[in-house]
């Protein structure tokens, strides 16, 4: 009975808030996403040898600001079943549901608080041979402030991003702020999880400083979604070290320059690889002003001398002739 009052409270509750995320576009509601994602993450998961993130989902309706995040973490035991000798693996259960009640983004940051409850359901061994579990139910409340810094560096060697690589394909959200460095630490780990011998001293130091190391072969092979995210990562390290020789940047802003006197076609761009054309689309901003949140552009243009970012929003300052190849551009993306 006191469950069913709690959850016709929370309902009332969340029925009755107001409308904070809905006028936001879509990128900062991603990032509102990635925030409670990661803050209730690290209030239920301890990541260590035996624990792992199972599976995970988020569901956001902007109408009236609420969230439902579910966190599944299997925990492998000391306990063996007696027929075949494996290891007997028992789960954890989080459902936090819950509303925003204020909002606020300011230089790449948001600041937000949150109030819900949270439902923990726990299976607990009672014996180690002809073993049987037992199920827990704890419901409690929150109230939680959240400061989310979208550009801020992510902990390479944290396990809760590696293992969540074990379980579902990466996407640009999980990885964003992460250096080369730590682009390449987390894609060499999916490799010394399960004992590559690393062949570069930088590989070998870093991963012989982690206890769980354990060196043994010359030959690994990868589960499906694990190459996947090796895959991704690599095209993401490739993307960030674009700019970083002056012939890129030159060739982007040739093109550019043709682009002011005439409307782009694809022979024009075809020496331009999939991961190149948005640095051109995003020129065409960056002479305005724009300032980008996005790391990997950020960084490209604070290299070049002539960028100066001034602006939130220049599309009020882009020439029809911008307009049209840009669309152009980004039409070849798609």
């Amino acid at each position: 009975m006191k469950r069913i009052l709690a959850l016709l409270i929370l309902t009332a509750t969340l029925t009755s808030a107001p409308k904070t995320v809905q006028a936001l576009d879509a990128q900062l509601t991603n990032h509102i996403e990635a925030a409670i994602s990661s803050h209730f993450i690290g209030l239920s998961y301890i990541p260590n040898a035996f624990n792992r993130i199972e599976a995970q989902s988020f569901r956001i309706d902007t109408e009236i600001d609420t969230f439902i995040f579910r966190l599944r973490i299997a925990k492998q035991t000391d306990a063996y079943t007696e027929s075949d000798s494996t290891p007997i693996v028992l789960y954890d259960d989080y459902t936090f549901m819950g509303t925003i009640l204020s909002l606020a983004f300011s230089d790449g940051r948001l600041a937000f608080s949150v109030v819900g409850s949270s439902n923990y359901r726990t299976e607990t061994l009672i014996q180690f041979y002809g073993y049987r579990k037992e199920s827990s139910d704890y419901t409690m409340t929150f109230r939680e402030a959240i400061v989310y810094d979208i550009n801020a560096p992510k902990q390479a060697d944290n396990q809760a991003l590696y293992f969540l690589g074990t379980v579902r394909p990466f996407t640009e959200q999980d990885l964003r702020g992460l250096s080369l460095d730590e682009l390449a630490y987390l894609r060499n780990e999916f490799f010394a999880r399960k004992g590559y011998i690393f062949q570069t001293e930088k590989m070998r130091t870093y991963f012989a400083a982690r206890p769980w190391y354990k060196p043994t072969t010359a030959n690994v092979s990868l589960p499906s979604v694990e190459a996947v995210n090796v895959e991704y990562i690599r095209s993401l390290e490739k993307r960030m070290a674009f700019g970083s020789n002056s012939s890129d940047i030159e060739k982007i802003n040739n093109l550019y320059a043709v682009a002011q006197r005439r409307q782009l076609t694809e022979s024009d761009l075809r020496n331009l690889s999939p991961f190149e054309l948005p640095y051109l689309r995003n020129t065409f901003y960056a002479k305005k002003g724009l300032i980008f949140y996005l790391l990997q552009y950020r960084d490209y243009f604070e290299r070049q001398s002539w960028y100066k970012g001034t602006a939130n929003n220049v599309d009020d300052q882009l020439s029809p002739l911008d307009k049209a190849n840009i669309r152009f551009i980004q039409s070849l993306e798609n």
